[in-house]
Formats: C-alpha cells, structure tokens, sequence
C-alpha cells in the first residue's frame, strides 16, 4: 500500500534472507470485530511469524476505525529458522503521530521511525504475545463517510451498569474489548435502556447501529 491511512511493518533476522510484512489500515467505519472489508489474514510461510489480532482472527491487515493515544494494537512474534538476532522496522506510517513498539518480554518501550527500527533476540519457545504497538501525540482526524454519522444516542456507564437514551430506533447493540474482541451484545429497546455489565475496570468500545446510521463510542468502567 502506498496511501498514507496505512502503517507498514516488516519483521527480519538481521542475517536472513526473509521477510514479514504486517499492515495497520485506518478505516473511519471499520467493524471492532473481524471486518472483510478492510481486513485481511494472515497466512504464514518462511519468513519469521508477525501479525496482529483481531479477538481470535489473525491478521496481516488490520483495520481501525480511529487513531487515539488509547489504543493498543497487539503482535505475534515468533522466529523462524533464521535469528537468533532480529529487528522490527517501520517502512510506513500515518502522518502526524508517534509510533512505540513495547517489547513484553524485556520490558522496553522503543520510539519506532523509519530509521529507528527495534533490534532484539529471539529463541525457539518464547511466548509468541509478546509485542504491542502504542500511538502518541495524535494529531489524526477520522472523517466522517457516509453510512456512519452520530447517532442521537446518549450512553454512560454508572456502578457496572450501561446506560442508553436513544432517540433512535436501533437495531442492534455490541460491546468490545479494546482488542476487538466482542463480549456483549444486547437487544435494543424504545427510551432509556440499562444493561448490567459485570466487567473489570477499563476502556471498551460500544457500537451501535440504526437501519442507516453507525456509532462507535468508548466507554470507561471505573
């Protein structure tokens, strides 16, 4: 991809001969869960295992549907024949933000540019979830497209509980994780709905969607 809503990353051994790409796609309207539209997964072959997740999905594309300096993006890592030595390189990125790269497994956090890529070692048995991606000092604007205004919805979240003031007719309501993995969903109602959540503390993504309209909104449990 030569666009600039695409983060490009490459996984190498420094003295190899092969190599892994794996692509972050910002796609205003994308789906938190697995989206054919804009998604694509990933297949392995000889060069070293890089991708990243959607829930269970593994992906060689994934799509976001915003850019925030909430967002995490987790990879798979596992070295191939190659190695022991290896790097993680960014060929590509989105304009006006920061990438970092945190390394689980050393516990370091990497500024990652285009001259700045992460050196590290790998050996045969290291847990594979082992690397996240971070943005900083975002600066992106997610556009509006068509099919996907605001919802005249109002949601908050008080003691566990989901609380919605629709003015709209809506069809159907989900919540997600912020790895995109989906774990609610609930039958809409006319007026004011509340759902119980019993989840722990932290951000999720509630989407909902009328007959014309979608809405992606985060939410905090506290």
């Amino acid at each position: 991809p030569s666009n600039e809503n695409y983060i490009v990353l490459t996984a190498a051994a420094l003295e190899g001969s092969t190599l892994q790409r794996a692509y972050v796609r910002h796609a205003p309207g994308a789906a938190a869960g697995f989206d054919y539209r804009y998604d694509a997964r990933f297949g392995p072959g000889e060069a070293p295992v890089f991708f990243s997740r959607k829930g269970e999905h593994m992906l060689m594309v994934k799509a976001i549907s915003e850019v925030t300096e909430d967002l995490v993006i987790p990879f798979v890592f596992e070295k191939n024949h190659e190695g022991p030595e290896f790097k993680i390189a960014l060929q590509q990125t989105i304009p006006h933000t920061d990438l970092y790269l945190i390394d689980l497994q050393e516990g370091k956090e990497h500024p990652l540019t285009a001259d700045n890529p992460y050196v590290f070692t790998s050996a045969t048995g290291d847990d594979p979830d082992r690397f996240e991606l971070h943005f900083r000092n975002v600066t992106v604007d997610t556009p509006t497209i068509p099919g996907t205004e605001s919802l005249d919805v109002h949601a908050w979240v008080y003691d566990n509980t989901l609380y919605l003031d629709s003015h709209e007719q809506l069809n159907h309501i989900a919540l997600f994780d912020m790895q995109g993995r989906q774990l609610r969903t609930f039958r809409p109602q006319q007026g004011r709905q509340s759902y119980a959540l019993d989840l722990p503390a932290g951000v999720y993504v509630l989407r909902m969607g009328s007959r014309n309209e979608i809405q992606s909104l985060k939410i905090v449990i506290q």
